[in-house]
């Protein structure tokens, strides 16, 4: 009878730590994907919250790259770089949840396991020197208990920490 019991208590934890260890593992997207998110246009009806745009179009260019970031402790294989469109009225941060749902969808990939950076031209201010330097603000995200997408943890990123989660394709 012990060693039924024992047997079924492994059994049991076996079963248990099997989707937590399948969910650390690396994941690979095709090539052809990779290249197919490369300055990929996204555009989108937005619901706005009180006067940021309602019911207006808002655009961005997403631009997919390898993660090789010594910061992201949770090992995200992938970044999606996502560039405000010039026409926009809004941030288009208004719509990260919603941008990381139709992004992680469309590459078939939870957007818990990808890193989203928002990248946004900063004008200099006055008597400060023209930098050119562009803002850039990552974005992760977790699921609720329930399983739904729960909104992004934020955080500025600086040139270098850029440099990693593209893979030093961007500065």
């Amino acid at each position: 009878m012990t060693r039924i019991v024992i047997l079924l208590a492994l059994t049991l934890v076996s079963l248990l730590a099997a989707p937590a260890a399948a969910a650390q593992e690396p994941y690979t997207l095709p090539s052809a994907t990779v290249q197919e998110w490369q300055d990929k246009p996204l555009t989108w009806r937005s619901y706005g919250r009180g006067d940021l745009a309602p019911g207006g179009t808002l655009s961005a260019t997403a631009t997919l790259y390898g993660n090789t970031s010594r910061h992201d402790s949770d090992e995200r294989s992938y970044s999606v770089v996502l560039v405000q469109g010039e026409g926009n009225r809004a941030p288009i941060t208004e719509d990260a949840k919603y941008l990381a749902e139709i992004i992680g969808r469309d590459l078939g990939v939870s957007p818990t396991r990808l890193a989203f950076l928002f990248r946004f031209a900063v004008a200099p201010t006055c008597g400060a020197e023209d930098t050119d330097r562009p803002l850039t603000i990552r974005a992760t995200f977790r699921l609720s208990s329930s399983g739904n997408l729960v909104s992004p943890s934020w955080r500025v990123l600086s040139t270098e920490e850029v440099e990693d989660y593209t893979d030093r394709q961007l500065r």
